[in-house]
């Protein structure tokens, strides 16, 4: 018999070490100066709520709508030309939403627990998730590693079209225009959302998560 460490126990025991250094630093509260002292490359924990946010929820169930519309013999079939819009509308997407790729990373939106203050900005990866994503609400323990601090009156965009450099505001300019054509579809399914959502702005905490866990 072949004994192997867990990932969570590698985890548990990173997580141990890191506390007994006390170089993990938790928050008390949240509020409208909670980053004052966080830097990029710092750990930290806090407990947050956990959402998708109106974009990623409103362009999911685009993709849905689409592979419904996309087909012969049920309640949202298209024809001829609306099919065509639809499935390549449904393309575009899935390219903003990384589903192209090998490593489908899934924004999220966390609100900590306490005051208002800024948001934080995190990715997941499927490969990871215990679960589907729709059962990410509630919420939920957090460790992560600090990325970036957004500024007061800066903009970050939810979804990365660029991955391999910074955000540029051509990034963020070609996101909101993207974004609009969805707005109207997205009111006809039940849900509101601006093309401003695309972006968050500062201060916003974008964090790397480590471990996410009830």
């Amino acid at each position: 018999m072949v004994r192997t460490r867990t990932r969570f126990s590698i985890f548990d025991a990173w997580y141990q070490l890191l506390n007994e250094k006390k170089a993990v630093g938790s928050f008390d509260g949240w509020g409208e100066n909670a980053l004052e002292e966080v830097e990029p490359g710092d750990t930290i924990e806090f407990r947050a709520q956990l959402s998708q946010g109106p974009l990623q929820t409103v362009l999911r169930l685009y993709l849905w709508f689409a592979d419904q519309a996309t087909k012969d013999g049920n309640l949202f079939s298209q024809k001829g030309e609306e099919r065509k819009a639809t499935a390549s509308a449904s393309r575009n997407i899935r390219q903003m939403l990384g589903d192209m790729e090998d490593e489908d990373e899934i924004p999220l939106l966390a609100t900590p627990v306490g005051e208002p203050g800024p948001t934080v900005l995190l990715s997941v990866s499927r490969k990871w998730l215990i679960g589907r994503i729709g059962q990410l609400g509630g919420t939920f323990g957090i460790v992560g590693q600090v990325v970036q601090v957004i500024a007061d009156g800066e903009e970050y965009p939810v979804l990365r079209l660029t991955k391999d450099v910074s955000p540029t505001p051509l990034e963020i300019n070609t996101l909101k225009d993207a974004v609009q054509h969805f707005v109207e579809p997205a009111g006809e399914l039940g849900v509101d959302v601006e093309a401003e959502e695309s972006v968050l702005k500062g201060p916003v905490l974008v964090i790397k998560p480590i471990a996410i866990y009830r």
